[in-house]
Order: C-alpha cells, then sequence, then structure tokens
C-alpha cells in the first residue's frame, strides 16, 4: 500500500513538472504562427532585445510593438523623435505596393487630421508637417528639397502631381518649369515679384521668329523696315509683351510696335494676338 502511494506520487510530480516544463517552452516560443483558416501563416517573430507586442481590443485595430527602440518600428501616437538615424544613405522608411493580384485602384495612404470627430472646436489641424535642411559649406549648389512629387501616366494616363483643395500658401519663390499653372474656379494672389521667361531676339532680313515659350521677347537688330514677327507656338490665353529697340517698327499680326517701345498681347483662338496695352 504504502508502495503504491509512493508511486502516484512520484507520478504527479513528474507529470507537474512536465507541464510546467512545457508550458515554460510554449512560453519562451521565438516565433507566432497565425493561420488563416486556409493554410497561409502569418509568423510573428520575436525582435532581438527584447519588447512587449500590445494586441488591439475590439475589432479593426492595429498591432502595436512598443519597448526597446532597436527594433526599427515606426509608432503609433508618438510626442517625440522615437529613433534616429545616422546613415543618410537609407530612407527613413520606405513602403510600396507588391504584385497587385486585383484591378482595384492603388490608393497610397491617408493621413486624416480633424480634432472635430472628437468634438473639439478652434483648434488648428496639420496632416503632414515635412522639414529639410540642406547645407553647402563643402559643396557649393546643394538644395534642401521638402517635398518631391512624381506623377506618371502611362498609356494615356493622366498625371497630376499635386491635386489641391483649398488655399496654396508659399513663403518663397515659385519655380515651374516645362508647364504653365493652370488655375481652374479660384484666384491667384502673389505678395511678391512674379518673374516671368524672357529672351532677346534678333531680327534678320526685316523678319524674327519668338518663341513660344517665352513671355517676355525684346527684338534687337538694324533692320531695314518693318520687322515681321512670328510666335513659333501659341495657346488661348498665353502673354507674350515684346519690348522693340530697333529702329523700325514691330509687326505681330495685324498689330504694331512702334520703335523704342513695347506692347502687351494675349492669344485667342481664331482671332490670333490681341493687344491688351497700347
Amino acid at each position: 500500500m504504502k508502495n503504491n502511494a509512493f508511486r502516484i506520487g512520484l507520478v504527479f510530480i513528474a507529470t507537474t513538472l512536465i507541464s510546467a516544463h512545457v508550458g515554460q517552452a510554449q512560453i519562451r516560443q521565438t516565433h507566432l504562427y497565425i493561420d488563416d483558416g486556409y493554410g497561409n501563416f502569418e509568423v510573428l517573430s520575436a525582435s532581438l532585445g527584447g519588447g512587449t507586442l500590445s494586441f488591439p481590443s475590439g475589432s479593426g485595430g492595429t498591432l502595436l510593438t512598443t519597448g526597446n527602440e532597436s527594433q526599427n518600428v515606426v509608432e503609433y501616437g508618438a510626442s517625440s523623435v522615437q529613433n534616429t538615424l545616422t546613415n543618410g544613405g537609407n530612407y527613413l522608411f520606405n513602403v510600396g505596393y507588391g504584385t497587385m493580384g486585383t484591378t482595384a485602384d492603388a490608393k497610397g495612404a491617408i493621413i486624416t487630421a480633424d480634432p472635430t470627430l472628437g468634438g473639439h472646436t478652434s483648434v488648428n489641424a496639420t496632416a503632414l508637417m515635412l522639414s529639410a535642411t540642406a547645407d553647402a559649406t563643402d559643396a557649393a549648389g546643394e538644395k534642401a528639397t521638402g517635398l518631391s512629387i512624381s506623377a506618371v501616366g502611362n498609356n494615356g494616363a493622366s498625371a497630376v502631381a499635386i491635386d489641391a483643395t483649398g488655399n496654396v500658401d508659399v513663403n518663397g519663390d515659385v519655380s515651374v518649369s516645362n508647364h504653365a499653372v493652370t488655375i481652374t474656379g479660384g484666384n491667384l494672389t502673389v505678395g511678391k515679384v512674379i518673374f516671368v521667361s524672357s529672351e532677346v531676339d534678333a531680327e534678320s532680313g526685316n523678319a524674327v521668329a519668338v518663341s513660344g515659350a517665352t513671355s517676355f521677347a525684346k527684338i534687337s537688330g538694324s533692320p531695314t523696315a518693318t520687322v515681321t514677327v512670328t510666335v513659333s507656338s501659341s495657346t488661348t490665353g498665353q502673354v507674350l509683351y515684346l519690348s522693340n529697340s530697333t529702329v523700325q517698327s514691330l509687326k505681330l499680326g495685324t498689330n504694331t510696335v512702334v520703335a523704342g517701345s513695347g506692347r502687351t498681347f494675349i492669344f485667342y483662338s481664331g482671332y490670333g494676338w490681341l493687344p491688351v496695352s497700347s
């Protein structure tokens, strides 16, 4: 009887030790495999240095990681710089789509800053703040670019780099290359000097050609008669100022620019170049 009791005690102790060991081994797993129900697995791995995995409450939440910053994760709700990068050749973060198996639009990312959703009023809201600082101490021509945007339309698709609703406030210079600025249904307010493209064209044989990409053309030379001016390309709404520095008159369509003066024209399809000023 005593032997049976002793054996039962040994079995109980052994079972308890094995269960504790198995439980400890499960807790110390370095990978967690999550099955989606179709044989596909997501693997959640422990990071070197440790940390805490906080699972969201409710539905539709996000799995957040807190703890050791060496995990190189982007934290949600950070109030200060969470981490620093010493290699400027690397991106702070770089994300993109892989091979897309559907025809759904690529929606990119959305940042919403709307404190009114929480019932707050009379507060400011900034969805995205960018800061770039360059230094040219050791090399000339360095440039700080706060925002670089590329929009490409393949196979006839349109490309819009910035589609904005509201005012665009610029504290500095605005440089536009290769295309004009189109404003629909709003006003352009400029608080500084506007610089336009300009060129100097010399007449030859009492004729001169002006680029369609310029807004200010100064005509020079020594013509012997009225100089006929032609513009290489023109679009409705295009504005051109002709400055005549010759001793003869300029002729643009049916309009005349006398010697030593200037005149502003605007192009309208079907009517040609129309004078804005005398």
